[in-house]
């Protein structure tokens, strides 16, 4: 068992326990046969485990006074409480490694109960002049600010000094931590493209634009607000101080067409309907397919999950569905929450808002007005076939209202059998999207409907 920089504890080994969520912010440890105890700065004690033999090893007393110090052994845990006032370092100044130009902040405390007490930092063993608090602050350290570092608390009654901790100080050109990464996004959204560095400060940070720098751009992060189609290009930034500089890697900025929800909340009435919109950031030339899916209840028979896909028309920029589930207004009665969400397009990317609540529609709600197209036969529709890299066929066609069909397939135009695949319906335009897996191994097919 170990005590992390962090104050928090690490087991390891056969009888090791998961320490709870609450053991942090501890400053001393330790360990009986199969019980721990761990020590605040604030003089409480915390302990978790096992009860061998339920002798309440785990349980510390309610009316514990603050103590200074823990141990355990066996069955056993100890305390040990002050009986004059007395400091007692509870919090000690940890080491640190920094470069030079940052601010070197070292901090110490004691157990509550000492009288008033005063501190004295030392380096190397030499008192340091004005350095008489809690807390040892150079705002701009150098090289000569490396050292052993240790702090004396005391008062009338006594005095307790803490461990050492060593400060490495040290000269240092720029280093990438982290690069920025490539952003998709569309026209309009946001952008943000952010580098983190170190090295001896001050660092200066300018970003670069297709290899010109970008005015005012000094910061680790470049934002934009509303991403334009000028903003397209290659990023890259350039950190440097007294001591060289670094260029990062090129975050490449590209931007797409995005779908999203015009609202946030979608009402429900009582019959289950309810209506909502589709949009995509900017007219394309060819049908955009929207996946998405609505639930609401929980898992087992009170839950449902559907999943469908609506279509935005080639050159508009919104699709208005209309859909109705009696299941879903039963499920939202019965007081279960639900959510509508845009899974994917097959052209454009999903943008926020791509989620919308499942709020009961009331007496004064205000609907969308969604018209469905229908009433063409049965037909193919432009571009609808397509077989991505997987092998399976992909067919979109047009249906009448409340059509029903049966799709076939062929090897020679002569002979025709059903296809069994995967089918969903567009609820605004009566639009079908069939996928057909079998397809995989068939190096050609042909395919027709057929309306009932």
């Amino acid at each position: 068992m170990a005590l992390r920089d962090d104050r928090r504890v690490l087991e390891w080994g056969r009888d090791a326990t998961t320490p709870p969520a609450e053991a942090t912010n501890l400053v001393s440890i330790a360990s009986g046969n199969f019980h721990r105890v761990g020590l605040r700065e604030d003089g409480e004690v915390f302990s978790w485990g096992f009860e061998n033999g339920g002798l309440g090893q785990t349980r510390v007393p309610s009316d514990l006074p603050p103590v200074v110090a823990i141990a355990a052994a066996g069955d056993a845990s100890f305390g040990l409480i002050p009986a004059t006032g007395e400091p007692h370092i509870a919090r000690h100044p940890r080491r640190q490694m920094l470069f030079t130009g940052h601010p070197l902040r070292l901090e110490a405390s004691v157990f509550p109960g000492a009288a008033p007490v005063t501190y004295r930092w030392s380096r190397n063993g030499v008192e340091l002049p004005f350095q008489t608090n809690a807390v040892l602050d150079i705002s701009s350290a150098t090289v000569a600010d490396a050292g052993r570092y240790y702090v004396r608390a005391s008062n009338a009654v006594g005095s307790d000094t803490s461990r050492e901790a060593d400060v490495a100080v040290m000269e240092q050109a720029p280093v990438i931590l982290s690069q920025p990464a490539d952003v998709v996004t569309y026209v309009g959204g946001p952008v943000y493209l952010s580098v983190s560095a170190a090295g001896s400060a001050p660092l200066t940070f300018q970003w670069f634009f297709n290899g010109a720098p970008v005015p005012s751009a000094t910061n680790a992060s470049l934002v934009f607000l509303q991403a334009a189609a000028s903003h397209a290009g290659a990023y890259r930034a350039v950190i440097s101080n007294s001591l060289g500089k670094v260029i990062s890697r090129p975050a490449e900025l590209r931007l797409v067409p995005a779908i999203f929800l015009a609202q946030t909340e979608v009402p429900v009435n009582g019959a289950g309907q309810f209506t909502f919109k589709v949009r995509v950031s900017e007219p394309l030339p060819r049908d955009v397919r929207v996946r998405f899916d609505f639930w609401s209840g929980s898992a087992g028979e009170d839950g449902l999950t559907r999943e469908a896909f609506v279509v935005i028309a080639a050159g508009s920029v919104e699709q208005c569905a209309a859909i109705q589930d009696p299941a879903l207004a039963q499920a939202l009665a019965a007081g279960f929450s639900g959510a509508l969400r845009l899974i994917e397009s097959d052209v454009a990317a999903v943008a926020s808002p791509a989620e919308a609540v499942f709020p009961q529609a009331g007496p004064d709600t205000q609907e969308l007005d969604c018209y469905p197209v229908g009433g063409e036969p049965a037909r193919f529709l432009p571009g609808g076939l397509q077989r991505p890299a997987d092998g399976t066929v992909e067919i979109s066609f047009s249906m009448p209202a409340e059509g029903t069909f049966i799709m076939q397939s062929s090897t020679d135009l002569q002979h025709w059998w059903p296809v069994q695949g995967t089918f969903a319906k567009d609820p605004t335009g009566h639009r079908v999207w069939f996928s057909d897996r079998e397809a995989r191994s068939a190096p050609m097919r042909f395919y027709r409907i057929r309306s009932e």
